[in-house]
């Protein structure tokens, strides 16, 4: 059923096979609703430029609480689910998106052109790529830019276990894009690499990879600094956790933890006080008028005060007031710095 008053295709227990190239096409900004169990499949096996199960021709969202399994055919490009601009998938529907054997070119089982991947709600995405004369992806962000980003309790599996081509890959993200894994979890495998992108774990998430394709059974735990699954690993699963909160207020991980904010921060004419901080590497401060820094100080740790030099003083202009901005510095794998606090404005001279 098509809805036009807001562009919303209602799909219920459809099943639907067609030997054509492309077996759905949906103008920009459309929505696709799932109800019950969905079936769409391009049998095409010929020599047209591209065969595909969804195209988007813009801008794509598919959400309800049902299931869609889409496949593509073999030509010279195949894509399972094809969107030119962002492709949005969300509430609770389960999706399986398979591209077919792409005989000259590229196979990915979801390829977005010029924009970002996101899911979200309750989603399983499960996306697997076909064979390829050249390059095989599950999931294949094209704009440079181009992000995949998961929220709430979606699921995404991606993978590429092609063995003609130059490059098997369950997630393609070009290197200004990123995974933004904000919620959920992630899991990538390619026959050459499961992430193009050397991808640094948050700190408190658990993670699994792996040189082979085979799951890995050692559970780590990233800290947001060093821990990286490198775009070597063919194996990939990153798993969202949310962060603890300790009774002294520290934001608590498994391995990272955030230093508390300096307390009784106080500016005058002639130094700056604040408590120390438990675990402190040093502070940075910062007097600041507006915006624009007047200058910039490094401390040495476990210090509470730092007193203006005379060359301080001459680049405080009279009749200017002037407040200060403080940060604890955290300590490598260990913590992180502190959130920065401000001072009351004064006048310096």
């Amino acid at each position: 059923m098509w809805l036009q008053s807001t562009n919303t295709l209602i799909l219920t227990n459809l099943s639907f096979s067609t030997s054509a190239e492309g077996a759905l096409v949906v103008p920009d900004n459309t929505t696709i609703k799932l109800i019950g169990v969905n079936t769409i499949t391009s049998t095409y096996n010929g020599a047209a430029n591209q065969s595909y199960g969804i195209r988007g021709v813009g801008n794509l969202t598919i959400n309800g609480s049902g299931t869609l399994t889409t496949k593509a055919g073999n030509a010279e490009w195949s894509f399972g689910i094809y969107a030119y601009n962002n492709l949005t998938i969300c509430d609770n529907v389960t999706i399986n998106s398979t591209s077919g054997t792409a005989t000259n070119s590229d196979s990915d089982g979801i390829f977005c052109f010029n924009g970002d991947i996101t899911v979200g709600g309750d989603a399983i995405l499960n996306v697997t790529a076909g064979d390829a004369a050249r390059y095989s992806a599950g999931i294949c962000l094209n704009k440079t830019t181009g992000n995949l980003i998961i929220n709430n309790n979606a699921k995404v599996n991606s993978t590429a276990s092609a063995s003609l081509g130059n490059d098997s890959c369950g997630c393609v993200i070009k290197n200004a894009g990123y995974i933004k894994l904000n919620s959920g979890m992630l899991t990538a495998i390619g026959n050459n690499r499961a992430f193009t992108i050397n991808y640094t774990v948050p700190a408190g998430y658990k993670y699994w990879s792996n040189t082979t394709t085979s799951p890995s059974t050692t559970e780590l735990t990233g800290n947001g600094l060093t821990t990286v699954i490198s775009n070597s690993s063919k194996y990939a699963k990153v798993q969202y956790t949310a962060p603890v909160t300790g009774q002294s207020g520290t934001m608590k991980t498994d391995s990272v933890t955030v230093l508390k904010k300096p307390a009784n921060l106080k500016l005058t004419k002639k130094k700056v006080t604040w408590k120390n901080v438990k675990g402190n590497n040093g502070y940075t401060l910062k007097v600041m008028k507006g915006k624009k820094v007047i200058l910039k100080k490094s401390i040495k740790k476990n210090a509470n005060s730092y007193k203006f030099t005379k060359a301080d003083k001459k680049k405080f202009n009279k009749g200017n007031k002037y407040y200060v901005t403080l940060v604890a510095k955290g300590k490598a794998n260990v913590s992180k710095n502190s959130p920065a606090v401000k001072s009351k404005a004064v006048k310096l001279k």
